[in-house]
């Protein structure tokens, strides 16, 4: 690296060299013409050596566009300034910006909020860009009225309309104003038609709003834009005709799908398909165990075991072998056996309830059992049970609805409250996705 410098520096240097030896060349042989040339005004007459006039007149000729270039740049020096001023705008500009939208990523909303306007300030010549950090600021607080303030000025750039259709869209839902998030969604569609989070909106305002032959319509959208796969495809396909009432067709698509299975069996005749409620039971308890399949499975015991206990009790362990190392498995079977006089046999289930997974109603069924026990001390580090939970807003609910709070749509999933969800959620748009594109659009 210090070579190279050292040979540019060599170089220069030659070739500064070089162009003064041609300067004196030039100069020596201006000097060295023969000839003069008289200059007379009135009753002067001035003689000058050819090669001399000719070295002033080029000296002059230098002197004149040297003082042009001066007088140009001092009559410039307004425009000038102002370009400068706005280089210096800009680059200030683009440094807030990049410092507005690391607090944003970093969710921090007082310094989001003072670079968005230092952003402001220094670009006011790039509205989109504003509107749209405004916006992301916006989002950051969680205000309604402030994210409605910025969507709405968002929109009047066509730049910036699709952020804040999106806001506006986003914000309505939130205050359930299904109607008017009805109207910005079918603007997006409209205008932005390959937009991913319009057409998942589209599906989740035909759902909330029971507008099912349009959600089964805004699922092959999303099949055909690759949002979802033909699997989940299914299975939403299956929650909506569980929607519509359609038992039979939502359990052929899902099967494996807890609500879909309890609603199928609440319609099936049990009495007329015993063999195949208990099929469909046992595949179910295999994967999720719930008390309405115990239930269920209860009413498709034979006539004669069912007077018999020592039946019933073969009955029960029969489909907890289904799953035999659920702990939930072990506790509901162990409950049912307790709620028709068998403690003792009921024992070994509920132990394995309480050493595998102990929650709360697996402490009180021991208390139940073995009351000198003290196992109601160990109700503090009790977990909680299953239930009926929202992967959305985490809200718990003692039955299942296919919409939780009115706002969202097949969200529900029977699990304990203190894990983790697994329902697939629906994809979801990047806010800032294509802001590489706007500032191209806006700095290029």
């Amino acid at each position: 690296m210090a070579t190279t410098s050292h040979n540019g520096v060599m170089v220069k240097t030659f070739m500064f060299l070089f162009k003064t030896l041609i300067l004196i060349g030039v100069i020596g042989w201006l000097l060295s013409i023969s000839g003069s040339v008289t200059i007379a005004f009135e009753n002067y007459h001035l003689h000058i050596a050819l090669g001399s006039f000719v070295l002033i007149t080029l000296f002059l000729s230098w002197l004149v566009s040297v003082f042009f270039r001066l007088f140009n740049a001092i009559g410039q020096s307004p425009k000038t300034l102002s370009r400068l001023a706005k280089q210096r705008d800009k680059r200030l500009g683009l440094k807030s910006l990049a410092s507005a939208l690391s607090a944003i990523a970093g969710e921090d909303l007082r310094m989001a909020d003072y670079y968005t306007k230092k952003t402001g300030k220094y670009l006011r010549d790039h509205q989109p860009i504003i509107a749209i950090l405004r916006v992301m600021t916006a989002q950051l607080g969680q205000d309604h009225d402030d994210i409605y303030a910025a969507a709405k000025q968002a929109i009047k750039y066509d730049e910036s309309a699709l952020v804040g259709i999106r806001s506006l869209t986003e914000t309505a839902i939130a205050k359930k104003d299904f109607r008017y998030a009805r109207v910005l969604v079918d603007r997006a569609l409209e205008n932005f038609s390959h937009a991913p989070w319009a057409v998942e909106k589209d599906y989740a305002l035909n759902t909330i709003m029971a507008r099912y032959d349009e959600a089964h319509a805004s699922l092959k959208k999303m099949v055909r834009a690759e949002m979802i796969s033909k699997d989940e495809f299914q299975e939403q396909k299956a929650s909506v005709l569980l929607a519509q009432g359609e038992m039979k067709q939502a359990y052929r698509l899902a099967p494996d799908h807890l609500p879909i299975v309890l609603a199928y069996l609440a319609d099936l005749p049990v009495h007329k398909h015993v063999y195949k409620a208990r099929k469909v039971i046992a595949a179910m308890w295999s994967q999720t165990p719930h008390p309405l399949l115990l239930k269920e499975w209860m009413a498709c015991i034979p006539e004669k075991k069912g007077k018999d206990k020592n039946k019933q009790i073969e009955w029960i362990k029969s489909l907890h072998e289904s799953n035999p190392d659920d702990a939930s498995s072990a506790l509901y079977c162990g409950l049912t056996l307790i709620k028709i006089g068998q403690k003792d046999e009921a024992r070994p289930f509920i132990k394995q309830a309480v050493e595998v997974y102990p929650t709360i109603l697996a402490y009180r069924l021991m208390h139940e059992i073995d009351p000198i026990g003290g196992w109601l001390t160990y109700l503090h580090q009790a977990r909680r049970d299953k239930t009926w939970v929202c992967s959305v807003s985490d809200k718990h609910y003692e039955d299942w609805v296919i919409r939780p709070d009115g706002q969202y749509f097949n969200t529900l999933e029977w699990r304990y409250p203190d894990d983790a969800p697994v329902i697939k959620k629906m994809p979801r748009a990047n806010p800032i996705g294509g802001l590489n594109q706007l500032f191209q659009a806006n700095f290029n």
